[in-house]
Parts: structure tokens; C-alpha cells; sequence
């Protein structure tokens, strides 16, 4: 994936999620952090999906954008990378203090 795919993607998203709260993490996470780096660089060259959040969770909508930009979906087919939407619950896993560290959200 490249920074300018995963803008796209993330667009995508909040386009269909409107004043949703959207949590990019996992590797694609690092195109955001380091959009200068080449994604080779840091990793990430081959990277397909985006793994996101949606806070506070929704499974409504998280069904939702599975059924659009999710894996094996039209858009994934069409454009060789996907959502993937997971549980908040997940988060439970995630160090002490993560969400004090986020930076506020832009609507």
C-alpha cells in the first residue's frame, strides 16, 4: 500500500461513517506516521489492508463498510487493497494509556 492509497482508502471511510470517530492502527498505520519514507522502508510495501477502529463501536457500521471497502469486496477487487474493520473489544489488548496518547479527533 502507498500513502496516497491509504488516504483514498480513509476517505473512503469517513465518507461512509460521517462523524465517526475512525482509529487507523496496525502497519498500514506507519504510511501515516512516516508519509515520507518509501513503504519499503519501513515495512510496509506489502501491505493490503488497513485495520480500523470505529470509537465508540458500532457493529452496525462496522458491517457496513465490511460490505463496501471490506476484503473481497468490489472495491478490493477493483483497487487490490481493503478495510478491515475490527471489534473495538480488540483494543483491550493494546498498551495502558493508548487512548491518552491518540490526538483529538477532526470532524
Amino acid at each position: 500500500m502507498q500513502p496516497g492509497t491509504l488516504t483514498e482508502l480513509t476517505s473512503k471511510v469517513r465518507r461512509m461513517v460521517p462523524g465517526q470517530r475512525i482509529l487507523l492502527f496496525g502497519s498500514s498505520s506507519l504510511l501515516a506516521s512516516f508519509p515520507a519514507e518509501p513503504p519499503a522502508r519501513i515495512g510496509v510495501e506489502l501491505t493490503l489492508d488497513a485495520d480500523f477502529l470505529l470509537d465508540p463501536d458500532d457493529a452496525g457500521s462496522r458491517e457496513k463498510l465490511s460490505d463496501a471497502p471490506g476484503r473481497n469486496r468490489p472495491y478490493h477487487i477493483t483497487h487490490g487493497y481493503y478495510g478491515d474493520f475490527v471489534d473495538l473489544r480488540m483494543s483491550e489488548a493494546f498498551p495502558e494509556g493508548w487512548r491518552d496518547r491518540l490526538p483529538m479527533p477532526e470532524f
